[in-house]
């Protein structure tokens, strides 16, 4: 039987496995089939491919971000949570357990917040700050 520190463990390359691969490969289907669209409407005036393909593309390449942006949340947070667990930091330094915290929540509402805007300047930027944020968490100052 897998102990519960080991199940967890492994979530992260299963989630990954099971659930992000496979959008993967029906997002650069999608891609390439819009791009024959375009292609051959371009060329023919007509295309064989439905329009819908476009939208599809869309729509999955959305549930791929937040799976991606998931995914790095759940690996980055694994061994976080670990140390701080196994350091008991909750009772030494609140504070930085709690700004953990607040950065994990700021990063899920800039996806949302990305979703949600309009402009590609915004959405460039909602982007950036979500990126800034990840990339705080992979810092390797977390061993107290």
């Amino acid at each position: 039987m897998v102990e519960l520190k080991d199940a967890f463990t492994l979530l992260h390359p299963a989630i990954a496995v099971f659930f992000v691969f496979p959008l993967i490969g029906m997002v650069i289907n999608l891609a390439w089939q819009t791009r024959q669209r375009r292609l051959q409407t371009k060329a023919e005036g007509k295309s064989k491919i439905p329009p819908v393909v476009g939208v599809e593309h869309n729509r999955l390449g959305n549930w791929l971000t937040s799976a991606v942006v998931g995914i790095a949340l759940l690996g980055i947070a694994h061994p976080i949570i670990k140390n701080i667990l196994s350091n008991n930091l909750v009772s030494k330094s609140p504070f930085q357990v709690a700004f953990i915290g607040l950065m994990f929540v700021a990063t899920i509402a800039s996806l949302v917040f990305l979703y949600k805007s309009r402009e590609k300047k915004m959405a460039g930027c909602v982007c950036d700050f979500s990126r800034c944020r990840i990339s705080y968490f992979r810092l390797p100052r977390w061993s107290l």
